[in-house]
């Protein structure tokens, strides 16, 4: 198994990936403005400092990825800095799981991430996820909302 950062030639696969586990999930309303959009944005931020994505690969293919994006907010009492990241599409294929290869690829992206300045990961977990974050040292804050424009 090889575990490295996302290069630009691995897009195309690297997208693939994230439409088969968003759709696992959800109900994606527009798979293909989705597919479009997604790919954009990582063309565009895969060289700068405000994404990370990591993938684990085995005879040329995706089996396992994450990512981050990177932002920046006024400093808080729990963050000085102010940079935070949102840990996004942790994924592994069924038949490569439990065998730590998202576990790994969530390391080396902590490591990047504080390397970056990074102070706070958060993230929205499912219930198959919980325990791997859990055991990451992840806390649960259930003060948070949201409201969509």
């Amino acid at each position: 198994m090889e575990y490295r950062k996302l290069q630009t030639s691995d897009i195309d696969a690297f997208v693939e990936n994230r439409i088969e586990f968003v759709t696992l999930i959800r109900n994606i309303e527009n798979v293909e403005l989705f597919r479009e959009k997604t790919r954009e944005y990582i063309e565009t931020y895969i060289n700068s400092d405000n994404l990370i994505i990591y993938i684990a690969m085995e005879n040329k293919n995706i089996v396992a990825s994450c990512m981050l994006c990177i932002f920046q907010t006024i400093p808080l009492p729990s963050n000085y800095s102010g940079k935070v990241g949102e840990l996004l599409n942790v994924y592994t294929k069924q038949e490569y799981r439990k065998q730590g290869h998202s576990k790994k690829l969530i390391k080396l992206l902590m490591d990047e991430a504080r390397k970056k300045g990074v102070s706070k990961i958060i993230l929205n977990y499912t219930d198959e996820g919980y325990h791997l974050y859990k055991s990451l040292g992840f806390k649960e804050i259930d003060t948070q909302m949201e409201y969509k424009l």
